[in-house]
């Protein structure tokens, strides 16, 4: 079953494309009636007569799958799968003429190549025209392998559906350039109405507009009055439908209960894109959510893409747009940095403090309850935005952020992207029951692990945010985490380098030959190690001077200049030699300053195309930096690719998975988690299970030395907590071991369903492995230290499935405990390859099988280096999660909110 999907198409507009039903069959009549000849023969190679058309569409064969789409309530297209033989499906697609050339018939499609393969159909064959014999280059465009052969007036086309990852990647590539297009609509339209525009300034409607024309608005605009003849000077129009040019946006600011009307008439006059301005929406109860319904259904009955409801609008600040679509008095400065929004009112914040540190705006949107455009839509379009060097979310909440990881991969090898997501309070997952959901239940790990993996920079507060913006967008982004300070006051500078290496930079002695020239040119008493000290005595052309020859090393890669105001020195002096001594830095290093108790740029510390930030502490510009090189570190990295190891049996391990989900269990067994974890090559320890002393001894022949015990039950969670484990007990022992541990817990009503006795393992480091299936996030690996201090400790770092060995050894390196590994204080030297080896294997394990919803290795013990590690007890949770059937090109085209 195919659930409603709004496909965009490459025109950035709207269809919704959904399962054909009986009940559609007056409309499926009224399209096949309407179409041309030339469309007829090129689906049948004939003309035949319609109703002819209509019995073959509706019952040729056993359909596999019957899609339509629709556009203002009505069919504009049909595709269908129809299995001829075993294994082998043929393909039809017929698109109204109208919609040809837009992507659809590629969307529909995509659709069903996907659905032929969860069918099992192996092949899939089409008979196409020779008129439409283009057909065949879409096939091949999309990345399948096409072979084709003439016959008498048709072209018989074969090609597998198996090769669908490189479909999927050419439909990524067409999702953006509808994403562009559809953002084209707001930031760049040619024509633009606004329906509420007043004479008023003090209302909405009046602001808005005055701040358009105000703005030199490249386009036409349009006030829609229906109680005045002018507005603002301006002819005025009773009703959009009345203006007599094309509409391409259209800004809403009119009462919530008018606004259905007016978008109906805005859909009949063929707008594209709507701000809608207007609160009143699922913001404020049962009411407003069925109103935006509504206005939803409207929207894609008429193909209109929305911003909002509930929003402040939108600005584009080119030369060729010069758009102030926003009701605010302020107006934005311009800039080279893109905002997007999801509170209106910080807006106006923005506007002021961008403007404030000399960064200035190329775009903003603000995005409100986020209906339709959305995050994910506007980092494409800024992707490749000529104005746009920089991109600052606010997000309060996320709709699809895997599709959001997955692009801010891509785009942040071009331009970073800075995030204020809100709410660093509990994820609140329910039901955790081990020890590694435990652990994820008290923050939004989850939020941070995403934002690692992309390579997005995370900032708490937005004073944070537009700091480590005002390096990025006047700087060179680091390439380094080697810091070097440049200082008049000693003091200053010793607290600038206890900042920077707090926050995980590199302060490093210089060489002698660079210690050399910095003598010469300071006074005796000055230091030239690092922190450069040249005293308050000296002159200001010692900046420039000292920065050229700091600029001139390759042991650093940032430079952080602070200057405290001495009685007689004049501050503009100063930044005019920084200024200066930055020209001549060479190597692209990155710069910033202090000006004790001042922030910002100001004009003093702008020279010809440079700009150098200035922060009014060291503490501000370290936190900065620090920042600005993690993201440094994340770009000039290569690319990687998570590549799938051969030679593991993942059906077996999904029948295991199913055949639990069959029986009811939540739990697997022991011996069900020990040959899922082996499948995946993970190592566990030399282990029996048993369900009574008997069999305890009689699995335990020719065992020697110690054991551990532990019992296993539906209540048996944290076993250390009630007893359900002991330790260290030799193996003629273990039988009457087992027996008293039974009677124990059964006297506290603990059931036991079984035991399991394993060999002692206490040569090694006990560390934590595990994973938890987030709802929107999806499998997330952790890794830590284990053993039963982990949830006391919580000393753990987060990724979402799969990772690869380079994401494992970050992981590790952000443990506070990671120095264990490593023989801290006479300890052994720990296997921490054989560790980033099983939270590898396990990354692979969950994402391949997403059912398992919870999964506990505690303690992992790494053995000494070179011996790897061995799993001494684990647990898997499976639930049947509900799959998202729609097709793989829905996926990628329809409407993601982020």
């Amino acid at each position: 079953m195919i659930a409603n999907s709004g496909i965009v198409l490459k025109d950035g507009t709207l269809v919704v494309v959904r399962e054909y039903t009986e009940a559609d069959l007056s409309k499926f009549k009224e399209f096949i009636h309407s179409i041309s000849d030339s469309a007829i023969i090129g689906r049948f190679m004939q003309n035949i007569p319609r109703d002819r058309a209509i019995d073959l569409l509706l019952g040729e064969g056993k359909d596999i799958i019957s899609v339509i789409a629709l556009r203002d309530g009505k069919i504009i297209a049909h595709g269908a799968l129809y299995e001829k033989v075993k294994d082998i499906a043929e393909m039809g697609i017929l698109v109204d003429e109208r919609y040809q050339s837009l992507g659809l018939g590629t969307a529909v499609l995509g659709l069903m190549a996907e659905r032929a393969v969860r069918s099992g159909a192996g092949e899939i064959v089409a008979y196409v025209s020779p008129e439409n014999y283009k057909m065949i280059a879409v096939l091949k465009s999309m990345g399948f392998a096409v072979e084709s052969e003439a016959g008498p007036g048709s072209l018989k086309v074969r090609f597998s559906p198996s090769s669908l990852p490189e479909a999927i990647k050419n439909f990524e590539n067409r999702e953006a350039i509808s994403a562009v297009n559809a953002v084209k609509f707001f930031l760049e339209p040619k024509s633009v109405a606004v329906i509420g525009a007043s004479s008023n300034r003090s209302s909405i409607g009046g602001q808005l507009f005055f701040n358009l024309l105000e703005s030199n608005f490249q386009g036409q605009i349009f006030p829609v009055n229906p109680s005045h003849d002018f507005v603002q000077g301006i002819r005025a129009y009773k009703s959009v439908k009345d203006i007599d040019f094309p509409v391409e946006m259209a800004l809403i600011v009119v009462p919530a209960e008018s606004a259905l009307r007016v978008i109906e008439e805005c859909g009949e006059k063929g707008v594209k894109g709507l701000v809608i301005i207007t609160s009143g929406f699922s913001e404020v109860g049962e009411e407003g959510k069925k109103r935006q319904d509504q206005l939803t259904e409207v929207c894609d009955r008429y193909g209109m893409r929305v911003i909002g409801p509930n929003c402040m609008g939108v600005v584009n600040n080119s030369e060729e747009v010069s758009l102030n679509g926003q009701f605010s008095p302020f107006k934005p400065v311009k800039g080279r940095v893109s905002f997007l929004s999801q509170s209106g009112a910080l807006g106006i914040a923005v506007f002021d403090i961008t403007a404030k540190l000399g960064l200035g705006l190329s775009s903003f949107v603000s995005v409100g309850n986020k209906m339709d455009i959305s995050g994910n839509d506007l980092i494409q379009y800024w992707e490749n935005d000529k104005n746009t060097d920089v991109i600052l979310l606010y997000l309060e909440s996320f709709g699809n952020p895997v599709k959001f990881s997955q692009l801010s991969r891509r785009i942040t090898k071009k331009k970073p992207i800075v995030v204020v997501k809100s709410g660093r309070g509990s994820a609140g997952f329910r039901a955790t029951q081990s020890h590694t959901a435990a652990l994820l239940s008290s923050s939004d790990v989850t939020v941070d692990a995403l934002f690692k993996q992309s390579g997005i920079i995370r900032c708490d507060t937005l004073d944070e945010m537009f700091n480590v913006t005002s390096v990025l967008a006047h700087q060179p982004v680091p390439k380094g985490n080697r810091i070097a300070i440049l200082t008049n006051a000693g003091g200053a500078g010793i607290l600038a380098a206890d900042a920077c290496e707090s926050h995980g930079l590199v302060v490093p002695d210089l060489s002698e030959n660079t210690k050399k020239e910095l003598r010469e040119i300071l006074p005796s008493i000055a230091s030239v190690r690092n922190p450069v000290d040249m005293t308050a005595g000296i002159g200001p052309d010692a900046y420039s001077k000292a920065l050229e020859i700091l600029g001139s090393t390759d042991q650093i890669d940032s430079i952080v200049v602070i200057f405290i105001l001495p009685g007689a020195w004049d501050p503009n002096e100063v930044a005019r030699n920084i200024i200066d001594g930055t020209k001549r830095v060479n190597n692209a290093k990155t710069v910033v300053s202090v000006f004790m108790g001042t922030k910002g740029i100001s004009e003093i510390l702008k020279g010809d195309g440079i700009s150098i930030p200035s922060f009014p502490f060291p503490e501000d510009a370290a936190i900065s930096l620090s920042k600005a090189a993690e993201y440094g570190k994340w770009r000039y990295a290569p690319a990687r690719q998570i590549t799938e190891e051969r030679g593991i049996d993942k059906e077996s391990v999904k029948a295991i998975i199913s055949k639990a989900l069959r029986g009811g269990r939540e739990w697997l067994s022991y011996n069900e988690c020990n040959l899922v974890l082996n499948t995946y090559k993970i190592p566990t320890i030399k282990t029996a299970t048993a369900i009574d002393p008997v069999e305890v001894k009689a699995r335990t022949q020719g065992w020697e030395g110690k054991v551990a015990i532990k019992a296993y039950g539906p209540k048996l969670i944290h076993k250390s907590d009630v007893g359900a484990v002991k330790l260290n007990i030799p193996v003629a022992e273990a039988p009457e071991e087992a027996n008293a541990m039974i009677q124990m817990l059964n006297s506290k009503r603990f059931a036991v369903d079984y035991l399991v006795v394993q060999e002692m393992v206490s040569d090694g480091i006990e560390m934590i492995a595990g994973s938890t299936h987030d709802p929107a996030f999806g499998p997330m690996v952790v890794a830590g230290m284990g053993g039963k201090l982990v949830e006391l400790l919580k000393d753990i770092s987060t990724r979402l499935a799969p990772i690869d060995r380079e994401d494992a050894d970050q992981m590790i390196s952000e443990l506070r405990t990671a120095k264990i590994l490593e023989g801290y204080r006479g300890g052994i030297v720990a296997d921490e390859e054989g560790y980033k080896d099983v939270i590898v294997r396990i990354s692979h394990l969950v994402y391949d099988n997403p059912e398992i919803v919870e999964l506990d290795l505690n303690p992992v013990m790494v053995l000494e280096k070179g011996k790897g590690t061995k799993t001494v007890d684990f647990r898997i949770r499976v639930a049947n999660i509900s799959q998202n059937t729609t097709p793989f090109v829905a996926k990628s085209v329809i409407r993601t909110t982020t």
